[in-house]
């Protein structure tokens, strides 16, 4: 589907190509920063990549958005100054009051447009920015960057979030074709922060899991007066002469000669008024000003006004073409209209002439601000009008009775200062999201990816039929006299197999049971150390001997490929219990509880084996007695694609600091400013998973991560790839080196390095220790009968 969806939209674009060339000819518009929306960001937006902590990417798509959007990204570079803030708009409108208002304010460090939804401009500008968090201001869906992200581990939340009845009638009316669709594009997304109950009762029954939906408020209510500027104090000096001064905000086509009826009403009681009429598109202003001449009023436009000499005494309307000054001009208003609102558009923001006690007059068409409309109606602070000519005669009574324009415009204030506090909440929702991410490195697809992946189908094909084969009895699972706990997962390495069986048979320990482990052992080796098997093999290595470093001495690790054949021993010992590591796939020996670890930076692997890493088909999991989820502390989205082939209870688990270890020789890292500055290093199935955790221990750290290094899985350092690191490490500026505790067993026993050398001990154990434990007790009791 998404491919559908990605060449509909290309194709659409190629169509409408030549009439958008023609509008640029004839008008200059489009075209506003192609190459940004298609991933090329300017330099300061790259720079971003360059900075320790991930980006704070803020997406808002026009004006509207942008003036929601001022007040949070204030706070959010107050809460976190050491982490680089960008701005994304879609229309040059929101780009040029982005500059303005954020940009230039030095609260944002780049503003930029947000790039085609197509997936060469999403990875790219992923690439540059490298984001930890994306906020989506109100509610732009776009499919590709929402997957993009999830598969980054970047979390997207949506802030402000607005579904207008129109718009989800509109979904509805299609929810026949793209429903199951659309529900997967929104699982994509971490968190939805609506604006009212309406809102998230729309977003839910469109597919949004109910768990991530939350009503925050409305950030619009936020808004602060913006200060005065030059035009405003321009105006002022004319308001003895030019009393009173109208202000016709974000006006509409269609508006317009509704509005300049109103004016007429009241010029006829007012002759001194003076009308500003701010269009809300800049393609209406040369529109808006012949309709103004045409009327035989006098005319001057704000980019022509000389604002160092005084207002001309015969000029009847000011035009405000320009973008940014609305808000502003409003404060010198003696009455107000916001358009957008006497045509079917959806109304416009009532709170910037509400914020300084102008009582919000507007038309019957209000949806995209229903709620808000409703609050100020139902607060008697506001004015609703149905035509042009009930606009003058509502604008005229509201001149004549002061006291009661007064009253209104108060009350409209004590809603604004009444209803604050979505900021506050919405920061509180960001924070605890902005703690749990854990973004990881792009994987690149070299070019011996891309030749082996038509071979991933027929390998799946012969990894499904070797499981049909077992379910059919074809082939046989062998069966210990003993209860076999089998610990794996769907893709080669990364998941934290190792640690959590090293949990698993520490709690079946303390439960007094004889406990030991099974695994098939691997090309590593023991760096060292001369251990053996249990079952008495000759080889050593990596994982097993990790295991037997933190299991107490009574726990045996049996390494065998036959699993079957290295328990034999173990069961001659008394061993009636086993844990088996890795065994997901070793189908060979029956086992009585089925546990699957997912990890939540790479679920899948990023397709079956030779070009990806996953060892078989998704629908395998349907195979799984319990789904641990790994490295998230919440996945909602995962957790609904792993429910499409599985309905196993769903459990989580992290991994946690434990230490941080220096080996044989070590010295203290130096660094000129007293923090080390670390050069990671590892050989493990899913590294960007283990730099990403460092990424965001730089607490415990005491320092920062400079430069990266991976290596294939088990992978027997030599003393070259240690001068490789060395030279890496030097010209990333590091003053020590860093690796995994199963890197540290691979090590040269004969180990010299110019660097301080550490291991980092690293923990995972479920979030609920006891209900994980709890579950695996009991499948194995239901399956076994009763427990040994």
């Amino acid at each position: 589907m998404y491919l559908l969806y990605t060449t509909l939209t290309a194709l659409g674009a190629v169509l409408l190509l030549p009439y958008f060339l023609i509008l640029r000819m004839r008008r200059g518009r489009y075209f506003h920063g192609t190459a940004e929306r298609f991933g090329f960001l300017p330099p300061q937006a790259r720079s971003a990549a360059a900075a320790q902590d991930g980006a704070i990417w803020i997406h808002a798509v026009s004006v509207g958005e942008v003036l929601a959007a001022t007040s949070l990204a204030g706070r959010l570079r107050d809460s976190y100054p050491t982490r680089r803030l960008v701005i994304s708009t879609t229309t040059p409108a929101g780009q040029a009051l982005a500059r303005e208002r954020i940009l230039a304010r030095s609260v944002a460090d780049a503003v930029f447009y947000f790039p085609f939804d197509w997936p060469f401009p999403v990875r790219r500008a992923f690439r540059a920015v490298r984001p930890a968090i994306v906020i989506i201001v109100e509610t732009e869906i776009w499919p590709n960057f929402l997957r993009h992200a999830r598969r980054r581990g970047v979390p997207v939340v949506i802030v402000n979030g607005r579904f207008s009845a129109r718009s989800h009638a509109g979904y509805q009316r299609w929810h026949w074709l793209i429903g199951g669709f659309f529900q997967r594009v929104l699982g994509n997304a971490r968190l939805f922060l609506m604006q009212s109950q309406a809102d998230a009762d729309r977003v839910r029954s469109l597919g949004a899991d109910p768990a991530r939906v939350e009503v925050t408020g409305n950030l619009k209510y936020e808004v602060s007066p913006p200060p005065p500027g030059p035009l405003v104090a321009w105006l002022e000096q004319a308001e003895e002469s030019r009393d009173p001064m109208l202000v016709a905000g974000s006006v509409l086509a269609g508006e317009e000669d509704a509005v300049l009826d109103a004016f007429a009403a009241v010029r006829a009681k007012f002759p001194d008024a003076l009308l500003i009429l701010a269009p809300r598109k800049t393609d209406r202003f040369d529109t808006a000003a012949e309709i103004v001449v045409r009327r035989g009023l006098a005319c001057v436009r704000r980019t022509a006004a000389d604002l160092s000499r005084p207002l001309d005494a015969g000029v009847q309307v000011l035009l405000l073409d320009t973008v940014g000054e609305l808000a502003a001009v409003y404060q010198v208003a003696s009455v107000v209209f916001v358009g957008g609102s006497l045509v079917p558009a959806g109304g416009h923001n009532i709170l910037e002439p509400a914020v300084f006690g102008n009582v919000p007059v507007f038309g019957p068409y209000m949806e995209n601000f229903r709620d808000m409309a409703r609050a100020f109606r139902e607060a008697g602070a506001s004015v609703e009008v149905s035509s042009g000519e009930d606009l003058g005669r509502r604008w005229i009574e509201l001149l004549e009775d002061v006291p009661r324009r007064e009253s209104l415009g108060a009350a409209a204030r004590r809603l604004v200062e009444r209803n604050r506090g979505a900021t506050e909440r919405t920061l509180e929702r960001l924070a605890t999201i902005l703690e749990e991410s854990r973004p990881r490195a792009e994987r690149q697809r070299p070019l011996l990816r891309t030749i082996l992946r038509p071979l991933s189908p027929v390998y799946g094909l012969v990894a499904a039929a070797r499981a049909l084969a077992y379910r059919a009895g074809l082939f046989h699972s062998r069966r210990l006299p003993a209860t076999v706990i089998s610990v794996g997962n769907l893709t080669v390495g990364g998941t934290g197999k190792t640690p959590f069986v090293a949990w698993l048979a520490e709690r079946l320990v303390r439960d007094g049971r004889s406990v030991g482990i099974l695994t098939r052992g691997y090309r590593g080796f023991a760096r060292g150390s001369g251990s053996t098997s249990a079952s008495g093999a000759g080889a050593t290595a990596d994982e097993p001997e990790l295991l037997r470093a933190r299991l107490p001495e009574r726990v045996p690790v049996a390494v065998n490929p036959d699993r079957c054949s290295g328990a034999q021993p173990l069961l001659a010992q008394g061993i009636n219990w086993f844990v088996m590591d890795d065994g997901f796939q070793h189908l060979k020996l029956y086992r009585d509880v089925n546990v699957a670890l997912v990890d939540a930076t790479d679920p899948f692997g990023g397709g079956l084996l030779p070009a990806g890493r996953a060892r078989e088909p998704r629908s395998a999991l349907g195979r799984a007695d319990i789904l641990v989820i790994t490295r998230a502390v919440r996945a909602p989205g995962l957790e609904a694609a792993l429910r499409r082939y599985s309905q196993a209870p769903i459990f989580y688990a992290a991994t946690a600091w434990d230490d941080l270890v220096p080996l044989p020789g070590a010295v203290p890292p130096a660094s000129d400013n007293g923090q080390p500055r670390y050069f990671a290093f590892c050989a493990i199935g899913n590294p960007e998973a283990f730099f990403a955790d460092l990424r965001g221990w730089s607490r415990q750290l005491r320092g920062s991560v400079v430069g990266e290094m991976a290596f294939r899985d088990h992978h027997r350092f030599t003393a070259d790839d240690l001068a490789a690191i060395e030279r890496a490490a030097r010209i990333s500026g590091a003053s020590a080196l860093v690796c995994t505790e199963k890197d540290a067993r691979n090590l040269p026993a004969a180990l010299s390095t110019q660097f301080p050398l550490y291991f980092c001990r690293i923990r995972l154990a479920p979030a609920d220790e006891d209900a994980v434990y709890s579950a695996i007790l009991n499948i194995a009791e239901r399956r076994r009968g009763a427990l040994p």
